[in-house]
């Protein structure tokens, strides 16, 4: 005689859609229907025994689990989709993949220009989170336009004011270097390690220096 069925899942969200009726998916609002409608069913059919779900964690060694994984991957492969639907989630992921691929195509067809300094391959990951201010200046400095004397000069901005407050040319680099400028030695060090110019402009690791600088001197 039949027990309890356990059906085991490693999706917390997928068993939590599944047991709550007025929990919809839409990414995979029709397969959760009939999930639910089978454990139904085979509560009908054997009274007094219970069909529920039941979470294991993933990628934990439980041999139940891995076996599922492993079966799951090669019916995948052996056996093509047949219909043409996606779901919202895998749309989205196919085009966050489809976009981050066509931006680094387009980046890589860029002329870079030698007497600036090399950005690293660009990402359409969040951005640091630092003021409008500070990504001025730093966008600024990678780009080399704006308010610098070879700028002024190659666009031709005779009442433009060439030189900073200190006395210096103003460059691009100048922005991080200024003696007028609050703290600036906090931006030669990122966690305990130096940290060139270079790196300071055009890395990510440079971009969380600034915002450490900013919140120290800036934002007390």
């Amino acid at each position: 005689m039949a027990g309890n069925l356990w059906a085991c899942l490693d999706n917390q969200a997928v068993i939590k859609r599944t047991l709550n009726p007025l929990s919809p998916s839409l990414s995979s609002q029709a397969i959760t229907d009939e999930v639910r409608a089978l454990l139904e069913t085979w509560e009908r059919e054997h009274q007094g025994k219970r069909a529920a779900l039941k979470w294991v964690p993933g990628h934990a060694g439980v041999a139940g689990n891995e076996e599922a994984d492993r079966l799951a991957g090669a019916a995948a492969r052996l056996f093509p989709p047949f219909n043409c639907t996606v779901t919202v989630a895998a749309g989205s992921r196919w085009a966050r993949r489809m976009v981050e691929k066509d931006f680094k195509q387009w980046w890589g067809a860029q002329k870079q220009n030698p007497e600036k300094m090399g950005l690293p391959e660009p990402s359409t990951g969040s951005l640091t989170k630092m003021s409008r201010l500070c990504w001025g200046r730093l966008l600024a400095a990678r780009s080399h336009h704006g308010d610098f004397e070879k700028y002024h000069k190659a666009w031709g901005h005779p009442e433009a004011e060439r030189r900073c407050q200190c006395g210096a040319r103003k460059t691009p680099i100048h922005t991080f270097t200024c003696q007028r400028l609050p703290g600036a030695h906090s931006l030669r060090y990122y966690r305990g390690r130096p940290m060139d110019l270079e790196s300071l402009i055009t890395t990510k690791e440079g971009e969380e220096c600034i915002k450490v600088w900013e919140d120290k001197y800036f934002k007390n």
